[in-house]
Order: C-alpha cells, then structure tokens, then sequence
C-alpha cells in the first residue's frame, strides 16, 4: 500500500530534535548504542564472543547465524582480520549472495543477491550511513576494516529494521569498551605493502585501547586507522564505438578512440572511533559514541590519446582503411589518424564522513525494555576530477596509425602509430587550462524509540514497536568547469623543454601481450605554469567559484516518519519447536527539491515539494525440527528511495529545437517497491560443520532508470514552461518503470577435517555459490529495427531489448581453504563473479559489460607469543586484470560476443607483511 502527497514545508526540526535529545542524554550521563537482538528479543552482542583463531571465527560466526531469526550472516572481527582484505567490501565478498564492485583494484560498492548497490541499506552502529555525493549505494573504500568489530548482512526484512534495503541490511557494529572480556584490551598494528607495478612501500598502522573501570560498570575506547598507500593502475580503453550508419546496409562500428593511460594513486585514509559507556545496573545502560573517516586521493593521471576516424552518416571512404567483421565491428585499421595527443592530469578527491550520537537503555522491569536514540551524520565529499593543461597536435597533418583487435575477439589491439615518436616534444603545443571541481554536502538526523514486552506466558513471547524520525539534507553548493586562457595566448606554443619529465614507467600494460605505445611525452604541470608565467601567459586562476553554473547547484530535503509494530511468538507444533514474528511497518516520506531551471536561456530558481507513503508488512517463521536443524520462511514487502541527484528539480529546456527537448530531474519518482520471500534449510553438523540451502524471491513492482524519449506534455514534466498540453517534446529524466522478478539459490558448505591425525587436523574450507536471475532490467533501444517504430518516433516493447538488472552476476561462487592449528594458521582465498552489466546505456545507447572476473588472495600469521602475531598477505595472486566491453549481442542477459573493447585494467599484485603487539 503507498500514495503520494505533496506541500510538505521544508523545516530543519529533525535534526533541531536530535541535537537537543543528544545534549539531553550527554547530561544524564554517557550513552550507549543498542546490543543486536534475535527476533524474539533475547540479546545477543556479538563483540562478547571469545575468538581465539580462524577455526574458532568461523564457529561463531556460524552460532551466531543460527541463534538469530532472520536470514542472515556474520563477521566477526577476528575474521575480518583473518582474511587479506583491504576493506569492509573485500570482506563482505565472503558472505554468500554477496558481490562486489572493483574500481582501481580495490572492493568499493557491494550486490547483494543480484539487486544494484544502491538498493542496499548500510547502517554503521545501528545508525544510517553515507560516503558522501548523492547516490544511496555505500562506498566501502572509505571505511577502514580495522575500526570494525562486526558485519552482519541481513538478508530478509522485519519490521523493525529501517527501510531501504531491497537487497539487503548492512549492519556495521564498531567495538565498545564493556563488550570485552578483558578490562583493558590495548594493541598495535603496522602493516608494510609493496606493490608489483610500483617500486614503492605504503604503510598503514592501527591500534585499539578500550579500558573498564568501577568494577566493570563504565569504559571508554579509543581506536584508529592511518594508512598512506600508494599504487598504480594501467589502464587501455575506448570511451565508445560510434555507429556508422550505411543506407541499405549493414550498420558500421568504429572506435572513438583508443587512450593509453596509467595512474599513479597516493590514498590516505584515516579513521577514528571513540565510546565512552556507564552501565550503573542491569537496568540501564547509557553510551556515548562517534566516528570519524577521512579518505583523500591524490592522482596523476599520463594518458595519450589517438583518435580513429569516424563518421555520421557522410563520407563513406573514410570507412575504407577499416576491415569489419560479420558483427559489423571494425576489428583493424591502416590509415591517417584524427589526432594524437598526450594527456597529464591531477586529480584531487577529499570525502570526510564522520557520525555521533546517544543512546539509552532502560529496563524498568523484568518485561519491559525501553530505548532511545538520536545521532547527527555528516559527510563531504569534494572532487576535482580534472585540473590540467591542455596538450594539442602541432603539425597540420596528423600521424598515420594501424591497429588489429585480436584473433580471439576481445582484449587489448595491437596499435602502433607510424612515422613518428609520441615522445617528441615539437609535435605539441600547449592550449589552455581545464579546471573541473564538484562539491558534496550531506547531513543525516535521526530520533528513534523502541519498546519491547515480554508476555509471561502464552504463544505470543513479546510485542515490539518504534517510533524513528529521520531527515536527510543533501547539498551540491558548487560545481564548476572551466577553461581559462589568456587573452594574449597565441595558438601555437609549443611545449616548453623545461616542463618535460623522464615517462615515470617502463613496463606499461605488459599484462596485456599487446604491441601498443609503452612510452610518450610526459609534463610537469606546475613547470609548464611557471614557464607560461615568465613569458607573461599566465592564467587567471582567481576565484575559479566566481561564476558558478547555477544548474547544476541544487538541494534536496528528505523527512521521513516511520513506525512499527511487531509480534513475536514461540510455540510448539508437535515436539517441533517454532519462532519467529510478523508486523508491519509505515514510512511516510516528504520531499523538498530546489535548484534552477533554464527555459530558453532564461534562468529563475525552481522548488517543488512531494511525498509518498508505504507500509511493509513482513513475517517470519523457524522451525527446529532436529536440533541439528533450522528451516526459516520469511516474506516481506520492501521499499527503497531513488538516488537524490534524480530528484532535482534543475532542468534545462530548449524552445528552439523541434521538437522541443527537456533535461530534467524527476522529483515525483515513486521509489523501488518490491514483495520477496526467503526460505532455507541449514544444517548444523557439529560446532563448525555445516551446511544451508537457501531459496530467494523478489517481485520487483517498479525500478527507476533514465530513459530519453518522445512524449506528450503536461505540466509535471517542466513546471513553468508556456507548451500546450499533447504537444510532442524530447524528454530526457529519470523514469519509473515495470519490474519484474529476480529470484535464485544460495548453497554454502564448511567443513574442518578435525578427525585427521595430527598435524592434519588443522585442515578444512568453506565454499559457497549463489545463482542469481531477473527478467527485470531497463530496455534498450540501440538493436530495435527501426522499421518497428511507432508513429511518434518511439518503439513498442516487443521491439526492444531485454537487459537484466545493472550488477547481477548470474553465477558467484568462493572457495577458501585454511589450515589452523596452534599458533599457525594458513588461508589461500579465491572469489569469483560472472560478467554484468554496469550501464544500460552507455555511448550511443550501448551497454557497457563487465567480463568475468576471478582473484586469489592468501595469508600467513604465526603467533609468536601471547603479545606478538606476524602476518603476512598475498593479494591477486594470479595478477587478474579487469575488462570491460560494448555488448552488440543481447539476445541472452550475458553475451557472447565481447570484442568491443570498452577497458582494460591492470593493478597488479600487492604484498603485505604486519605486526600485531598486544599489550
């Protein structure tokens, strides 16, 4: 059940309620955040297990698995520190159903049962978390594994889990000072890393001090995370594969370009979390906690650029140095090039998300449990994503070049340019200077209040309910892009000797077996900057925010109301014990977007104000039919919000063109709604044996993608704008569109040779595998007939093509074989995901696939003593490398044909060695 409203008034008394509630609690005393519960509310705190090595990890992970009543899995921190994982994502890959995106080598955004990152809810301490920008999806890299104590992913939905997650809940607990065994718990770590394509170390230490005084009755905890690590990433690509429209045949598809590039990446990342507890009795318990992360990456990117002729619809001999194949892809070339150019640039990326609040527990009585929460998030991301000096062609004519795609149809070509050396300097000049900056502001606020009953007797066990109240304010306050040059600048400078630097590299892309460019001519920026300036060429760069583009500056506020009830119960069905819950909750969203709007070049500020409600109703049933064995059923209706930036209100029209086109955000989207069902067997052979089969269904009712079409107009597409309504107008926003269904198995296995003879009896592996399908998915239009064109230019559905789901691998699967025995103890990791796709439309409408993609990582770690432990990491041991490809066959949701080079990436293998000193 949902609706929608609208004339909500924005206010700020979300987080005006929360600071007071903070301040409040903060004079009471110090707050605590919540322990995790099971379904029928028994605690269950995950920090207060005993790790004592990976074997006994993975036993209570399992137990803690069992104990709870959702569909779900855990981490504990000992695992996380077990396996070679730079952060929470590369741990996270671990979990069945579980898949992750790689950007620059490293686990960024995770899947989760096939569902798109961003239908993910991730909160950290029970609290909502953001990496900054406006999408939903969590970007992971910012988060340091070692400031984490636990991740527990829950699949299925209960009512009083905070709404969004479609795929699923993401909980992230950090550690607190009364969680521990120990009264004081204090250690250090340094890690020291060396990468294969890099001749350099980076470094990265952590440490953790938690302290109990008053006979256990108070605590405070410190810890931090600093790391510097620098690496490179060699890259080959092609931003597209231009359509050459022939008259009366085949179509012709030829490359954009192709752009060596390589980067050399230096990423700090720094974290604290800090947790100051007071459980004066059993009946309350008051905490406050905070965080803060800081990610900076600073990046100099060498690229060279040459540009293949392409063409329109006109000129059909520039086609005639190109060979095609039966696909119509140009797979070689001989002949004169567009332009050949190398390319330097910096780029600056600065996110800082931290988060705070208070808590409290009070238990009044024997059944009643009361608990209230309010926290204050923020995060900021600012990104330069380029700031460089613009290199050209000098020579009038440009050079000759020749490639060939390889025999096996995808991969890196052959490309060699003829007749010149890409390192001489005389054939470029210096142009201009392009100057790009995007900043992000986002703030979250959030009230909660939770009661819990726990009835004397009878088939209900305890009743539930909670009252949250939440508001979201993201802003992009600035945004520019800019090219400056003097007005005195001539043409044709050509670039100065004193600015040329040695290539920094001498073994580019030889991952790759191709005969490609390895080396070209390289600049220091700032060198060329203090040249210009002597010759009295300097650029103007004060106050680059001066003139700012005011539509692409916007706001939005989110508010939600939301409450729950939830039932709990406990019964017997013969001697077959069952539990589980069923409730509902409601979410009442309210919706203000404010930006610019552009109606023929006349710019006036724009707001609009909306809003939906829904209400989830879920269940859940387990049934302990053999002590040995747990079957779970639960069913639930799911909903998550749209990304923001689709909800802006800025919009840019255009009357003169025919017939009239309008850009625009869509802030009356609905969100993602969709019914799922869950249901697994898991057997519990012993203490660490076990096996679970789990079953997955998800009725997707609405998706939204963007899509550009040709439509009647009414008023809601671009308020303000003077066009009657029928008109035709070329609309290009945000879309709801029909879903459908995504469903699949999970299957995981573990097992610990224990009744081997010594010292065999350290030996075991866990695996598992999950399959994953949808005939959801946006539908594309790049491969309609176009005599199947419906009369207002548009193409029915049975013309276009069926794309699944952005994200879905339908195969995973990990294996992970260790040995644990005293104070050795061994892993050797591989995880592997099937090719997705990553954009529905990509250059032209194309879809853009990522190949299949598979990574062994390893650890060692010896135990010297009590204090002291050595580790020692493999990362990508097989040296796998990344690649990504144009589809011009989607006849099945994972194409065959892969030849349309899109990317391919190379980071190489990385090599860790650690110390842990406990004290």
């Amino acid at each position: 059940m949902n609706s929608k409203k609208s004339n909500h008034p924005d206010s700020g008394i979300v987080r005006s309620l929360a600071l007071s509630l903070a301040f409040c609690l903060s004079l009471a005393g110090p707050i605590g955040l919540q322990a995790q519960e099971t379904a029928n509310g028994e605690a269950f705190e995950l920090e207060k297990l005993v790790v004592e090595g990976y074997a006994d990890s993975l036993r209570q992970s399992m137990q803690a698995k069992r104990s709870t009543t959702e569909v779900s899995d855990v981490i504990l921190s000992e695992d996380i520190g077990q396996f070679p994982d730079e952060n929470v994502a590369e741990a996270l890959q671990r979990i069945t159903g579980v898949q992750i995106q790689r950007n620059d080598g490293e686990g960024t955004y995770i899947s989760v049962r096939g569902v798109e990152p961003g239908l993910n809810m991730v909160t950290v301490d029970g609290r909502t978390a953001s990496s900054g920008g406006f999408e939903r999806a969590f970007d992971f890299s910012t988060l340091s594994a070692d400031l984490v104590s636990s991740l527990r992913v829950i699949k299925s939905q209960s009512a009083d889990l905070v709404e969004g997650g479609i795929g699923a809940v993401v909980e992230i607990q950090t550690p607190k000072p009364l969680n521990f065994r120990d009264p004081r718990v204090a250690r250090l770590t340094a890690t020291f890393s060396h990468m294969d394509l890099l001749d350099d170390w980076s470094n990265k230490y952590s440490g953790l001090f938690s302290q109990q005084f008053d006979d256990g009755k108070q605590g405070f905890l410190v810890s931090f995370a600093l790391e510097d690590n620098v690496q490179r990433t060699d890259n080959f690509g092609n931003n597209g594969w231009v359509r050459n429209a022939i008259d009366g045949g085949q179509d012709l598809f030829t490359p954009r370009f192709f752009l060596h590039q390589s980067y050399i990446r230096d990423r700090e990342r720094k974290g604290v979390t800090g947790a100051y507890q007071w459980q004066p009795s059993d009946q309350i318990k008051l905490t406050l906690s905070g965080n803060w992360n800081q990610y900076t990456t600073e990046q100099a990117r060498n690229a060279y650029n040459v540009n293949t002729p392409n063409r329109t619809g006109a000129f059909p001999d520039i086609l005639d140095d190109y060979t095609f194949n039966e696909n119509g892809t140009g797979i070689a070339f001989d002949g004169q090039t567009n332009q050949s150019v190398p390319i330097q640039q910096y780029t600056l990326r600065n996110t800082i998300v931290n988060g705070y609040g208070a808590n409290i527990e009070w238990k009044p009585s024997d059944r009643l449990s009361l608990e209230f929460d309010a926290s204050v998030s923020e995060s900021y991301n600012d990104s330069n994503p380029e700031n460089r000096v613009d290199i050209r062609w000098n020579p009038a004519e440009f050079p000759a070049g020749v490639y060939s795609l390889p025999e096996s149809g995808s991969g890196v070509p052959d490309l060699r340019l003829t007749g010149i050396d890409p390192n001489d300097r005389t054939l470029y000049n210096v142009r201009q200077l392009n100057l790009n900056r995007i900043i992000n502001e986002n703030e979250d606020t959030a009230l909660a209040a939770d009661l819990d009953y726990q009835f004397e007797e009878g088939f209900f066990s305890s009743f539930e309910t909670g009252l949250r109240l939440s508001e979201r304010t993201t802003d992009r306050p600035r945004r520019i892009g800019l090219t400056r040059r003097p007005a005195n600048f001539p043409i044709g400078i050509e670039t100065p000797e004193s600015a040329v630097v040695p290539f920094p590299i001498d073994n580019y892309l030889d991952a790759s077996g191709a005969d490609v460019i390895r080396s070209w001519m390289v600049v220091d920026q700032q060198k060329t900057l203090d040249y210009l300036a002597a010759e009295g060429l300097s650029f103007d760069l004060s106050d680059p925010w001066a003139n700012p583009n005011p539509l692409q500056i916007f706001s939005i506020n989110e508010e939600v109301f939301a409450g729950y009830a939830k039932l709990n119960f406990e019964t017997l069905w013969g001697e077959i014990p069952i539990n589980g819950n069923f409730g509902f909750r409601y979410a009442d969203t309210s919706l203000n977007s404010r930006g610019s709007s552009s109606i023929g070049g006349v710019v006036e500020p724009v707001s609009i104000d909306t809003g939906y409600d829904d209400v989830l109703p879920s269940f859940t049933i387990v049934a302990k039919p053999r002590q040995d064995l747990v079957l779970r059923l639960a069913g639930a209706s799911v909903m998550t919000r749209p990304q923001l930036d689709f909800m802006t209100v800025s919009q840019t029209v255009n009357l003169e063109r025919v017939p009239v086109s309008i850009n625009n955000g869509n802030p009356y989207l609905d969100p993602y709604r969709a019914d799922q069902l869950d249901l697994s067997v898991e057997w519990y052979i012993n203490d660490i044996d076990s096996f679970s089969l789990a079953f997955f269904y998800k009725d997707v009712e609405s998706f939204v993608t963007t899509s550009a079409t040709t439509v009647p107009f009414t008023e809601e597409l671009a308020p303000g704008v003077a066009i009657a309504p029928g008109e035709e107008v070329a609309l290009n926003r945000p879309e709801n569109l029909a879903g459908d269904t995504v469903e699949g198995f999970e299957v995981a296995y573990q097992k610990q040779f224990a009744n081997l003879p010594e010292p065999f009896d350290g030996l075991g592996f866990t695996a598992n595998y999950t399959y994953t399908k949808s005939g959801i998915g946006p539908r594309n239009t790049i491969f309609a007939d176009a005599d199947l064109r419906n009369a207002d230019g548009t193409f029915p559905d049975s013309a276009l093509t069926q794309l699944p789901l952005e994200g879905l691998s339908k195969h995973s699967y990990n294996l992970v074989g260790f040995y644990d025995k005293g104070p050795f103890s061994m892993r050797l990791a591989y995880n592997w995901r099937e090719r997705y796709l990553l954009n529905s439309r990509f250059h032209q409408n194309a879809p853009l696939m990522r190949e299949d993609y598979g990574q062994w990582d390893g650890r060692i770690q010896y135990r010297v003593n009590e204090k002291i432990k050595l580790t020692l990491d493999a990362i990508n041991l097989d040296d796998s490398t990344t690649y990504e490809f144009y589809a011009h066959d989607v006849s099945s949701p994972n194409p065959d044909s892969a030849e349309r080079i899109r990317l391919f990436s190379q980071t190489g293998r990385k090599i860790n060695a650690g110390v842990t000193y406990s004290f």
